[in-house]
């Protein structure tokens, strides 16, 4: 007959086998309970201009764009990547996209696989007629949230989104990652008269305080692509500003990608925990942003971050690889070549 001393005895025994199996099973992913951490890739571009072929120094090139974009998808799963563009894909372009009004280069963008793009100044070079035209050809949508009529406070064209909910990720893996668009403020002084007539270009503090706390009631997490680069530009604020604003004002964002000054940043520039980055121009660079997504605080924080050339020149190192590729296939049997390399 078990005492009141022996059950208690047993009672403490199994609540000690329990207690550190439900912490570990709530901690499974780093913080937080089960399900609450996801992994994704975003693979970012910016200032694309149109450059579809690669250069006379072999660099860039969409062809090349496409290899390291299908790497990745098929390295980490194709449902955990996200491909976003931060604006000035098709003009100030070489024949090929500037004069075909920009479809090639759309066509190619399709192909891809993009999930988004955020207007930059350029998309405006033609005349509306002609973007709303890019717009339509696009199988991804457009953002520009500080793009609104005039006369009017958040009413926008028909053919500008102001966010898009991504969902990534399968399973437990599964997140919704919202991506608020900003087209530059300084777009109207920067193209040519009327084209961007009956528009107005909103200040971007004022843009992601509309709407930051609006796309987290829908998402996980929030990031910010804007065709901005990180200094500001006359009297407009670049991103670096703008993230300090957010701090400020206590409705900070996690991440901004960036574009419009073409800078190539190897490693994020940090304004508190707000990363900023950007890919350069002429798509001879691809960003990849590998994320860790935690949906119980709603945070995005940077696992790792690359900026990867896209080339099409021979090096030693690829030379080497490929000659034990076709060693290994057996194409070639003298091991000796490797001895001399």
């Amino acid at each position: 007959m078990l005492t009141r001393r022996n059950v208690l005895l047993t009672l403490v025994v199994v609540l000690a086998m329990i207690i550190p199996t439900a912490a570990l099973a709530g901690s499974e992913n780093g913080n937080g309970a089960s399900g609450d951490i996801a992994e994704v890739t975003v693979l970012h571009t910016n200032d694309f201009h149109g450059r579809l072929e690669t250069d006379y120094k072999a660099r860039g090139g969409s062809a090349y764009m496409a290899a390291i974009i299908n790497d990745i998808r098929s390295s980490v799963g194709e449902e955990n990547v996200a491909l976003v563009d931060a604006g000035d894909a098709f003009f100030a372009a070489p024949a090929i996209s500037q004069l075909l009004m920009g479809e090639s280069t759309i066509d190619i963008y399709n192909m891809l696989g993009y999930d988004l793009a955020a207007f930059g100044n350029h998309e405006f070079d033609k005349g509306q007629e002609i973007l709303i035209d890019r717009v339509d050809q696009s199988e991804f949508p457009w953002l520009g949230a500080n793009v609104v009529l005039e006369g009017t406070e958040w009413d926008l064209p028909e053919w500008a989104e102001p966010y898009e909910i991504l969902e990534l990720g399968e399973g437990a893996n599964a997140v919704k990652l919202g991506v608020l668009g900003l087209a530059g403020q300084e777009t109207p002084e920067v193209t040519l008269i009327g084209t961007t007539a009956g528009l107005e270009f909103k200040d971007l503090t004022e843009t992601i305080l509309h709407y930051r706390d609006m796309i987290l009631e829908e998402a996980d997490a929030l990031i910010v692509v804007a065709h901005m680069g990180t200094n500001d530009s006359g009297p407009y604020d670049g991103l670096v500003t703008v993230a300090q604003n957010l701090i400020d004002a206590g409705k900070p964002v996690d991440l901004m990608i960036g574009g419009h000054q073409h800078q190539a940043l190897s490693d994020p520039v940090m304004v508190g925990n707000t990363a900023i980055v950007a890919a350069g121009y002429y798509g001879r660079w691809i960003g990849q942003l590998d994320l860790t997504i935690d949906k119980a605080t709603q945070r995005a924080e940077i696992a790792s971050y690359e900026l990867i050339t896209v080339t099409g020149a021979v090096t030693i190192e690829g030379l080497i690889g490929d000659l034990e590729a076709m060693y290994e296939d057996g194409l070639i049997t003298n091991s000796g070549v490797f001895n001399s390399l």
